[in-house]
C-alpha cells in the first residue's frame, strides 16, 4: 500500500510538472557572480530562493559555495525572469532581485553602508547585475519601497507608544496614506518601461494601490505593454483581473453568486435583495481579519447590516474552529473552501487582499467596495 501511494505521488508530480511546462515556456538560467577577494568569502555558502508569485515557477531552495572567488547558480524558470532572494549564510543578509533567464554576470563587492547610521550593511547588500534592465527596474522599485517603509515604521512606533485607541488608529491610517505617496513615482517607472518584464511583474503582483482603485488607469498602462508581454500567460491573467475590476465599482450591481454555508445549504447573494448587506472576506489564518471582528460587529449592528462572511480557507475544520474560537457566530458564514483560487474570490470579485469589505444596498448596488473600519 505504501509503495502504491509513493508511486501515485510520483505520477501526480510528473503530470503536474508536465501541465505547467505546457502552459509556460521553460527556460534555463545561469547566475555567475564574481566575489571581491577582499571579502574573504572563499568556501562560504550562499542560498538562492525564488519568490513564487502566481504559482507559476517551482519553489527553489538552492545553495552553493564560493570557489575561486565566484559562485554559480543554475536552474530553470517558466517566465522571462523571477523575483529572487540571495542569502548569505555568513551573516544572514539578503538581497532581493530580479533574476533573468539566460546567463547573468553579477558582482559582489564590499558591503554598502547604511546612509543614516554609517554602519556597513550585510554581505549581500552590494550584489548587483550590471547592465541588466530587469534587475535595475526592480532595484529602483525596492529602494522606493524601502524609503517609504522606513518612514512608516516611525508612524507605527508612535502608534504603539500611544495608549489611546483613537490616536493609534489615526496614526496607522496616516502611515498607509504616506505609503501611497510613492504611487506616482512607481507608475512613472511602469509607464516608461513597457517592454521590460519587470513592468508586467509589478502590475501583476505589486501594483500601486492607486491602480487598484482606478481600473481605467491600470488598463491604460496594461495596453501600453509590448504585445509579447500582454499575450503571455501572466499578461492574460492580468487582463482577466482588469476585466473583473471593471464589474466591481461603486454604483454597479454586485455580481450574484452562490456558495455553501457551514451546514451545506446553498446561499445566494440575490436572496438578500431588500436588505443592506456587508460582504466580509476573511480567513481563519488572517490575523488582521480576526482583530477586525469587534469593529465589524459594532459597525454592522449600528448600520443594521446583514453580514455574509466569505472565508478564503481551504480547510473546513480550521474554518469552523475559527468561527467558534472567535465567537464569530453572529453572521452568515459561506465559503468555496478553495483559498485565493475560488472562482468567485479570484474571478468574480477579484479579491487580492484581506480583510476586505464590500457594502451592497437594498437594490443590489455596491455603495462601498473597500470599507475601512
Amino acid at each position: 500500500m505504501l509503495i502504491f501511494i509513493q508511486m501515485f505521488k510520483q505520477i501526480f508530480l510528473i503530470v503536474f510538472l508536465f501541465s505547467i511546462s505546457k502552459l509556460y515556456a521553460q527556460s534555463a538560467y545561469t547566475l555567475i557572480c564574481k566575489v571581491d577577494s577582499s571579502l574573504h568569502l572563499e568556501n562560504e555558502t550562499f542560498y538562492l530562493k525564488h519568490i513564487n508569485n502566481g504559482d507559476i515557477n517551482p519553489m527553489v531552495h538552492d545553495s552553493v559555495k564560493v570557489k575561486n572567488h565566484q559562485f554559480v547558480f543554475q536552474g530553470t524558470m517558466n517566465t522571462p525572469a523571477v523575483y529572487t532572494r540571495l542569502i548569505s549564510k555568513k551573516d544572514g543578509s539578503e538581497k532581493w532581485f530580479m533574476l533573468s533567464s539566460g546567463t547573468s554576470h553579477a558582482v559582489l563587492s564590499k558591503p554598502n553602508f547604511n546612509p543614516k547610521s554609517g554602519k556597513p550593511l550585510g554581505v549581500s547588500s552590494s550584489f548587483t547585475i550590471p547592465g541588466d534592465e530587469r534587475f535595475r527596474l526592480m532595484e529602483i522599485t525596492d529602494k522606493l519601497y524601502d524609503l517609504y517603509v522606513e518612514e512608516i515604521d516611525k508612524f507605527r512606533e508612535l502608534s504603539n507608544s500611544s495608549k489611546e485607541e483613537t490616536i493609534q488608529d489615526q496614526l496607522m491610517d496616516s502611515s498607509f496614506h504616506y505609503l501611497d505617496k510613492k504611487n506616482p513615482y512607481l507608475i512613472t517607472l511602469i509607464a516608461e518601461n513597457p517592454s521590460n518584464y519587470t513592468t508586467l511583474y509589478l502590475l501583476s503582483y505589486y501594483r500601486p494601490n492607486l491602480l487598484n482603485k482606478d481600473v481605467g488607469k491600470l488598463e491604460q498602462l496594461f495596453n501600453r505593454l509590448d504585445e509579447s508581454l500582454r499575450q503571455s500567460e501572466e499578461g492574460k491573467r492580468l487582463q482577466k483581473i482588469i476585466n473583473a475590476k471593471k464589474h466591481i465599482n461603486v454604483g454597479m450591481i454586485a455580481p450574484d453568486f452562490s456558495m455553501k454555508d457551514v451546514h451545506g445549504k446553498t446561499i445566494k447573494l440575490s436572496d438578500f435583495r431588500g436588505k443592506k448587506v456587508l460582504l466580509d472576506f476573511w480567513a481563519s489564518w488572517c490575523v488582521p481579519c480576526i482583530e477586525n471582528l469587534p469593529k465589524l460587529k459594532e459597525y454592522a449592528e449600528r448600520e443594521n447590516l446583514t453580514v455574509l462572511a466569505i472565508s478564503l480557507d481551504h480547510d473546513r475544520n480550521n474554518w469552523l474552529k475559527a468561527i467558534k474560537n472567535h465567537k464569530f457566530d453572529w453572521v452568515i458564514h459561506i465559503s468555496e473552501l478553495q483559498g485565493w483560487k475560488g472562482p468567485i474570490i479570484q474571478n468574480l470579485y477579484n479579491i487580492e487582499s484581506i480583510p476586505r469589505s464590500i457594502i451592497v444596498d437594498e437594490k443590489g448596488k455596491m455603495i462601498d467596495i473597500d470599507l475601512k473600519l
